[in-house]
């Protein structure tokens, strides 16, 4: 979790697209895990790209200690 909150404060907020892309998941992914958030087929669809994605964040040296969100 601090890993991709890393990423998306000190990678995607640095550009106009990164940004888009933000503002868009947090328009949508609510209301995609309230529908669906429960279900199994749900959860495994996302965990393993998630998980893959935080393992290339970190061996690319973003942490994974706590992390105070930036505000941008």
């Amino acid at each position: 979790m601090w890993t991709l909150r890393r990423f998306r404060d000190d990678t995607l907020a640095e550009t106009w697209y990164g940004r888009a892309f933000v503002r868009l998941y947090y328009a949508v992914s609510p209301t995609l895990v309230r529908w669906f958030g429960d279900t199994n087929w749900f959860r495994k669809l996302w965990r393993r790209p998630l998980d893959r994605l935080v393992s290339k964040l970190q061996a690319r040296g973003v942490e994974s200690t706590p992390y105070e969100d930036k505000i941008w």
